[in-house]
C-alpha cells in the first residue's frame, strides 16, 4: 500500500484516472483503462495494495488483486524503494513466488527513487544485495510521481 501504484497509472494514462492518497488502502476497487503505444495494446489495472488489514470491504479488494495477478500477462509489481533492503528483497521474493512456474512475466518497479541518496541508488542496483532475485528478474527504479 501506499508505493505509488494509483500515481503510476495516472501517468502512464497522462490522466486523474485513479484516486492518489497518503492515506494506506485508497483503493479498493479494481481500476482499468486501455492504451496502445508503439502498436501495442496495453490494459492496465490498478488494484488495491498487499497487506493485512481487519477491514472486510479493503480484504474484498485485495482479493481482488490476488484475482487479477492470476489474470495478467505481465506483472508490474510496484514496490516503495524507500523501505529497507530487507523489505524490499522479501516482497519481491513473495510475488515472484506466485509468478513463478506460469506463463506470466513479473517487471518489479522500485518506486520513489527521486527520494533516494546516490549511495542508495547504488545499493538497489546491487543484486548481491538481494537473495530473491537475481539477473533474470526484471527490475526497473523509476518515479511514478515525476513519469
Amino acid at each position: 500500500t501506499n508505493v505509488g501504484k494509483s500515481t503510476l497509472l495516472n501517468a502512464l494514462l497522462h490522466d486523474d484516472r485513479a484516486i492518489v492518497s497518503e492515506i494506506a488502502g485508497t483503493t479498493r476497487d479494481v481500476i482499468e483503462d486501455v492504451m496502445t503505444m508503439e502498436g501495442f495494446t496495453f490494459r492496465f489495472i490498478d488494484t488495491a495494495g498487499l497487506r493485512q488489514t481487519s477491514e472486510p470491504i479493503e480484504n474484498i479488494g485485495i482479493e481482488k488483486t490476488y484475482e487479477k495477478i492470476d489474470q495478467a500477462h505481465i506483472v508490474l509489481y510496484v514496490i516503495d524503494a524507500e523501505q529497507n533492503i530487507k523489505e524490499i528483497d522479501r516482497l519481491a521474493g513473495k510475488i515472484k513466488k506466485r509468478i513463478d512456474g506460469s506463463d506470466r512475466e513479473l517487471v518489479i518497479l522500485l518506486n520513489k527513487i527521486d527520494f533516494l541518496s546516490g549511495k542508495q541508488l547504488e545499493v538497489l542496483s546491487d543484486l548481491n544485495h538481494f537473495k530473491n532475485l537475481d539477473e533474470e528478474d526484471h527490475i526497473i527504479h523509476i518515479s511514478a510521481s515525476y513519469g
